[in-house]
């Protein structure tokens, strides 16, 4: 076996603290993005909860309590309680589940809006004013449905 010389003992000690320091970065990286996707799956999850739960057991969608609709109440609770800094290093679980509950109030509300009113910007049909579907209801549709559906 030869002796490696200083030189090349010092280029692979440089090589291995360089590969380190990569290593590092792309720890720190997949951190960030892991904590992305964390946000993401506790903020949809908590809506879809939330939506199924008032599905079922609301009536028409609605649960109130002390007259505030429950999803709103829990958000503006959370939201509190995390930026109070009570959580420690939930704080940001914290936030994700508040906005999430958020989501499902205003989308709640976007609906009711948006179907109050009847008919779209554009003066044709709500969605809630539309025929069914001919798969849904097994009938044909006429010619006036069909123009009704296609204008929207």
């Amino acid at each position: 076996m030869s002796d490696i010389s200083k030189r090349e003992y010092e280029e692979v000690k440089k090589d291995l603290g360089s590969a380190l320091k990569r290593m590092a970065n792309i720890k720190e990286e997949m951190k960030e993005s892991l904590g992305y996707v964390r946000q993401t799956m506790e903020i949809g999850l908590t809506a879809f909860a939330a939506s199924w739960a008032l599905a079922r057991w609301g009536t028409n969608g609605e649960v109130h309590l002390m007259g505030i609709p429950v999803e709103l109440g829990g958000a503006l609770v959370l939201k509190g309680v995390a930026f109070s800094g009570l959580l420690d290093g939930y704080s940001g679980d914290a936030h994700s589940i508040g906005d999430g509950l958020l989501a499902v109030y205003l989308v709640k509300k976007g609906l009711a809006m948006g179907s109050a009113k009847g008919t779209s910007a554009s003066g044709g049909a709500s969605y809630a004013q539309l025929p069914q579907h001919a798969a849904s209801s097994g009938a044909a549709l006429t010619d006036a449905q069909l123009a009704a559906q296609m204008a929207y």
